[in-house]
């Protein structure tokens, strides 16, 4: 007897069924796990579910029907995905593979893309007129840098607006479901719509990059350099550059293809305040030999964490320069002031000495002057006593002149000193 979906809606009574029907073994496999999924199932039970079909051995479609149901509990695909990796379910080799197989075969047609095409340059006589058939979702990669986070924002566009100057190339993009046949890709726009990422061809890149290929630490993985992260001018965000044809790049659930050389998207910061140190040149990007496929989401959040000590740290030895500068002007505005004081009261020294020397210089020109006077009235007063004592002493008759004689005959008064 088929047990029935209320029997075993939890993982709980899927492991019960073990003693009696052996899970994912014969054809009770795929009634256990539809039971299993009857009510919605959390993330631990999830993966205690992938480690429980790993240890069974379950085949290439039981596998996938463990996906789709671990999707329609409610877990988001890239989740999914990333948890059949870790357990050992899915190879991550074989779903990358997958992905680049099917980005190649649905988004690497730039010149055949017609509905890219119109949307990117839509004709003249409609741009007034109307709007192209097929409108499309702009993503643009956000990030922020404080808790090292990336996600997507999207916006619908009649008419395609690049990013930035320059990002005048429009390139689709896909996002990651999980379905009865296992991981596929769908259209990322809403309701089904078309979405794509500006682009950039970077006309600096000249020639093909040197290939760094060799085995990295913690990996024993042959691996290849196929992208750089570099710092945008400004360094209001990072870029993202090819240097293989045809790359694929997954961030979370949202996949893109870097169709040929030097091709470049943009991811910028949420935080306005933030920004790039100049000290940070590029960081190397890697693919496994043969696959032309790169999920770098754990990359750009590490990536991020460097970033922001690495403004942390710029900001610090500014702050400490500016208050090295900040005391060092301070001490020259102390010192200057202290010289300005010290000038004006030498000034002030200056001007009292001089005063006081004016003063007594004046008062000694006064005093000479005052002397002089004294002297000329005094040998005035001596001159006119002599004359009157003289006139005494002689005879009258004989030694007086007819002027004295007149002068004592009108009786003539000697001046005082102060008419003197």
């Amino acid at each position: 007897m088929v047990p029935s979906s209320e029997e075993f809606s939890s993982l709980a009574k899927v492991e019960e069924v073990e003693d009696v029907h052996p899970l994912f073994v014969g054809p009770t496999s795929e009634v256990a796990l539809y039971s299993a999924a009857g009510s919605v199932l959390k993330v631990e039970e999830v993966e205690k579910l992938f480690y429980l079909a790993v240890e069974r051995g379950v085949k290439n479609e039981e596998a996938q029907k463990a996906i789709f149901l671990a999707v329609q509990s409610g877990m988001n695909a890239n989740e999914v995905l990333s948890l059949a990796v870790r357990t050992g379910l899915k190879s991550e080799e074989e779903v990358h593979a997958l992905l680049l197989q099917q980005l190649l075969a649905s988004f690497d047609r730039r010149r055949k893309d017609s509905e890219l095409f119109e949307w990117e340059h839509p004709p003249v006589i409609d741009r007034k007129k109307q709007d192209p058939r097929c409108p499309f979702f702009l993503f643009k990669m956000k990030a922020s840098a404080k808790n090292a986070q990336v996600s997507w924002r999207q916006k619908k566009h009649a008419r395609f607006p690049p990013e930035r100057a320059g990002y005048t190339n429009a390139l689709r993009v896909a996002r990651l479901a999980a379905g009865p046949d296992g991981f596929h890709l769908e259209q990322a726009g809403e309701g089904g719509q078309p979405g794509a990422i500006s682009g950039h061809a970077d006309d600096k890149y000249m020639g093909r990059r040197r290939r760094k290929d060799g085995i990295l630490e913690c990996s024993s993985v042959q691996l290849r350099e196929v992208a750089v992260i570099k710092r945008l001018p400004r360094g209001d965000g990072i870029s993202i550059m090819s240097y293989v044809r045809g790359l694929g790049v997954k961030v979370h659930d949202i996949l893109f293809m870097l169709h040929c050389y030097s091709i470049t998207v943009a991811m910028t910061f949420t935080e306005r305040w933030f920004y790039v140190s100049s000290r940070f040149t590029e960081e190397p990007l890697y693919a496994r030999d043969g696959l032309d496929f790169i999920d770098i989401t754990v990359t750009l959040e590490n990536l991020i964490k460097k970033l922001y000590q690495m403004y942390e740290q710029e900001e610090q030895e500014k702050k400490i320069m500016r208050e090295k500068q900040d005391h060092h002007e301070t001490e020259t505005l102390t010192r200057q002031q202290k010289e300005l004081m010290l000038h004006q009261r030498e000034e002030e020294e200056r001007k009292k000495l001089e005063d006081l020397q004016k003063r007594r210089a004046d008062s000694k020109k006064q005093k000479c002057q005052r002397k002089e006077l004294k002297e000329a009235a005094h040998r005035m007063n001596e001159g006119t006593e002599e004359q009157h004592g003289h006139c005494e002493d002689t005879d009258d008759a004989s030694f007086c002149s007819p002027i004295f004689q007149l002068q004592e005959e009108s009786d003539w008064v000697e001046p005082s000193e102060e008419e003197l």
